[in-house]
């Protein structure tokens, strides 16, 4: 829908819902700068013998406060946590978030390899992010504490492919086309896409849409082959892993975050379940929860578990990949805009791998010449685009300023 047209659409009574409308953009940056904030916050805090429940509180609640603040006079705007904070460390391929009475507490230890990840939105509109980085033995430093070995290999070939898919992220493209790319830089570092992690086209209240992309390239696994669209917004998922990248659920109680699903009813039996789903109808329709946001959290456990059996929630199992391996994550959510594709919020710098964040011997440069050239090839594209809209806008400039002289001479 063009600028005119949703100027139109919004006449006739119809809300927004696309970033064509240059409110909806700015409540999605105003999520992201939000989400990035939550995100240093974490890193600025995590350090050995923190305790994970101590962090993802943390992040959940720093998110609930700064989106308080937004919009507070204007009624109807709901805002706050997307996708609750979670920490998922080293094996455990994401989605953990455990729970106050668990006993013992998961502690982080000077080493581990951590994926942070959360979501915000500003009247549902989304914005997620996830990071990697190594547990420093104190706070602070988490920052600047480079990724090192077989971690960085993983951590690299995200940063990589995350920058390569936002190049690819414009219209015309499709969603395969992000797929392979995704699987070549992996094959670089000789590590594994892992399976069944999918990225998403967002909407209001939508962080699930039904446009994605696979994360790996699998015959287990198909989607429908889509184009970008302008002003589509996408939360892109780049996770690798240094082990085979399928990874199984180990435990049931491990999972804690899920979502309403809409398209299923059902009279739940028991007074617990019932009063449970009925807290989830009321104050979680439409974004994802964590148990541990429940009245009765000490009961939650039992609850959902009625719930999930019969397809009332969508879970997000807390996936582990073998024992010795590595996982690494990159998540960020961009906007094809009128003026190109924007990275609104996720960690940057994939073509230019910063050794404070990341020591590899492989560089792009030192990729294989054909996926070498491709890279290339993405780079000056979205430069010569760059480029293009820079002289657009000098010209605009220069015309306005000629306008302005021309016009001051008439008046004279």
């Amino acid at each position: 829908m063009s600028a005119p047209a949703a100027a139109a659409a919004a006449t006739e009574g119809e809300v927004p819902t696309t970033i064509a409308d240059a409110n909806v953009l700015t409540k999605y940056k105003e999520a992201s700068k939000i989400a990035q904030e939550a995100l240093a916050l974490i890193l600025s805090t995590a350090a050995a013998d923190v305790a994970i429940l101590d962090l993802v509180k943390a992040g959940d609640e720093f998110i609930v406060e700064k989106t308080s603040k937004l919009y507070a006079n204007k009624k109807g705007v709901t805002k706050g946590v997307a996708f609750p904070t979670c920490i998922s460390v080293n094996n455990i391929v994401g989605h953990f978030a455990p729970m106050e009475k668990d006993d013992p507490q998961p502690m982080l230890k000077a080493g581990d390899i951590v994926k942070v990840d959360l979501g915000v939105h500003i009247d549902g509109f989304i914005a997620q992010v996830a990071q990697t980085f190594c547990v420093p033995a104190s706070a602070g430093a988490a920052a600047t504490t480079p990724l090192t070995g077989r971690a960085a290999d993983a951590y690299a070939a995200c940063l990589v492919a995350a920058d390569a898919a936002l190049r690819l992220l414009k219209p015309g493209n499709k969603n395969s086309q992000v797929s392979e790319i995704i699987q070549k830089v992996a094959s670089e570092y000789s590590v594994n896409p892992v399976q069944g992690v999918l990225s998403h086209v967002l909407g209001k209240n939508k962080i699930d849409g039904d446009k994605v992309i696979l994360n790996r390239l699998d015959p287990e696994q198909k989607v429908e082959e889509v184009t970008f669209q302008p002003n589509d917004v996408w939360c892109v998922d780049i996770v690798m892993s240094t082990g085979e990248g399928k990874p199984k659920e180990v435990s049931t109680r491990e999972t804690t975050i899920f979502k309403r699903n809409t398209t299923t009813n059902y009279s739940l039996k028991t007074k617990i379940s019932r009063a449970m789903f009925s807290e989830i109808l009321t104050k979680y329709s439409s974004q994802p929860f964590s148990l541990r946001w429940l009245e009765d959290a000490n009961k939650a456990r039992f609850g959902i578990a009625e719930a999930r059996e019969h397809e009332l929630v969508h879970a997000y199992p807390v996936l582990h990949d073998a024992n010795n391996a590595i996982v690494a994550q990159v998540k960020f959510t961009a906007a094809i805009t009128d003026k190109g594709t924007v990275r609104l919020a996720g960690p940057q710098g994939g073509l230019d791998l910063n050794t404070n964040v990341v020591q590899v011997e492989k560089k792009p440069k030192d990729f294989s010449e054909e996926l070498s050239k491709e890279l290339k090839e993405l780079t000056l594209a979205s430069s010569v685009a760059s480029s293009a809209a820079n002289k657009k806008k000098k010209k605009k400039a220069t015309t306005s300023s000629t306008e302005k002289k021309e016009g001051e001479a008439v008046a004279k």
